[in-house]
């Protein structure tokens, strides 16, 4: 993982960590698989591996529900490659 991606995951975690810790419990699979998701599409994005215009149609489609799971935006994400 380059840099870019360690300063995104890490601002990620600074920021959501004491929001996660005072809310803990009251989150679903379903939110935890969403932000998963979207971590990882920030992260693709920071180090160029998807476009701008790429990372919102993703964004729309893992908001939207469309998106099932890590393994299935990673695939959706090779063929935004394409």
């Amino acid at each position: 993982m380059g840099i870019a991606g360690k300063q995104v995951i890490g601002r990620l975690d600074t920021i959501n960590a004491g929001f996660y810790r005072a809310n803990q419990g009251s989150f679903g699979a379903s939110q935890a698989r969403q932000d998963a998701q979207l971590a990882g599409l920030k992260v693709a994005r920071a180090r160029g591996e998807i476009s701008k215009a790429s990372y919102w149609s993703l964004y729309k489609q893992v908001k939207g529900g469309q998106v099932r799971g890590v393994k299935h935006l990673l695939e959706l994400m090779k063929e935004a490659k394409r």
